[in-house]
């Protein structure tokens, strides 16, 4: 009796010992430019990593390029340092997610906010229908314009660079007024610009504040750190805004009164359940995933202070479009 109680502590012990000395699976992130403590996109991709580190036995690593040259190096440290998969962030890191792929073909890579035209077996594709989430929010942008200003209502936007990501988030609010004057018999026009970065807060300002000269009346930052000063500006100007990938209310205090609400671009949890599908042997190398509303891989903020200014019947027609959107009963005009 005691022989056999002590042969089975021994083989409890073993497999505990194994149990503990089984090594964590190493995910690495490699940030866009401006690095991820600018609480914008690259820091909602953090937090889905962080969320998944706590969940899931995972270590993330990150790192950050000085330039779009220092990418291959950067990604190839982090795949011979161990990472089983590699999330590189923006469309400036694909071609060196192309090469270290080939490179590295026993590693993973979910590339966020650019897909390959081709099929690469160990490259997932992470995208978000941004278009979905900014159609609304163009509609509230019209609503909000025409109540303010009946006159001569005017929307615009302010794009980091004019490029398909950031034309999608456009394309869907400009539609969205569109609907708004189709529906409203109004005539909300539109004017807007590109800064040709993301990175530049001063000249975002500027730029917004001549189309706010132009008479825009509500205005849509598609430019990361750029439009910050988009936003800036609105205020100094009184007019208002919409923020862009995350709720600006919490990344940019300064203009709570004048925000209206945010596109949300929810790579928090496109990113998490990556890692909990690569956890699982689910990893969907070679396809796509699609960030949409119906996935709440997109979505839109809450009002906020703007909960009792902005009249029930259009949160109601709000929260109908983009029940038609999931449903498919309405097209937001992006290709």
């Amino acid at each position: 009796m005691t022989k056999k109680f002590l042969i089975l502590l021994i083989l409890i012990m073993i497999l505990s010992c194994n149990t503990s000395t089984k090594s964590a699976i190493k995910v690495g992130m490699i940030s866009s430019f401006g690095g991820f403590e600018n609480q914008s996109f690259t820091g909602n991709c953090q937090e889905g990593l962080e969320r998944a580190a706590a969940d899931f036995d995972v270590i993330a690593e990150y790192a950050e390029a000085d330039s779009i040259g220092d990418f291959e190096s950067v990604m190839n440290g982090l795949a011979e340092n161990g990472c089983e998969l590699i999330f590189p962030i923006g469309f400036a890191q694909s071609e060196a997610t192309y090469n270290i792929a080939q490179i590295f073909p026993e590693v993973d890579f979910a590339i966020i906010d650019f897909e390959f035209e081709e099929s690469i077996g160990n490259i997932q594709s992470i995208i978000f229908e941004t278009d979905e989430a900014s159609f609304p929010l163009g509609f509230l942008a019209a609503f909000w314009a025409d109540l303010q200003d009946a006159n001569e209502p005017k929307i615009g936007y302010v794009g980091g660079m004019d490029i398909p990501p950031v034309n999608q988030f456009i394309v869907g609010y400009l539609n969205g007024k569109n609907y708004f004057n189709e529906k409203y018999n109004k005539n909300v026009t539109d004017d807007g610009t590109y800064a040709g970065s993301f990175y530049d807060e001063e000249l975002g300002f500027d730029l917004a504040d001549s189309l706010i000269s132009n008479g825009v009346d509500v205005i849509f930052p598609v430019a990361g750190q750029t439009g910050n000063g988009v936003l800036l500006a609105a205020k100094e100007n009184e007019k208002w805004g919409i923020g862009v990938d995350v709720d600006a209310y919490f990344i940019l205090p300064e203009v709570r009164d004048i925000l209206l609400s945010s596109c949300l671009k929810r790579a928090d949890n496109a990113v998490y359940n990556t890692v909990d599908d690569f956890m699982n042997d689910n990893f969907n190398g070679g396809g796509v995933y699609h960030g949409t509303l119906e996935n709440e891989g997109v979505g839109i903020a809450p009002y906020h202070d703007f909960e009792e200014l902005i009249p029930d019947s259009i949160k109601v027609e709000i929260e109908t479009i983009i029940q038609d959107i999931i449903s498919e009963e309405l097209d937001t005009g992006w290709e």
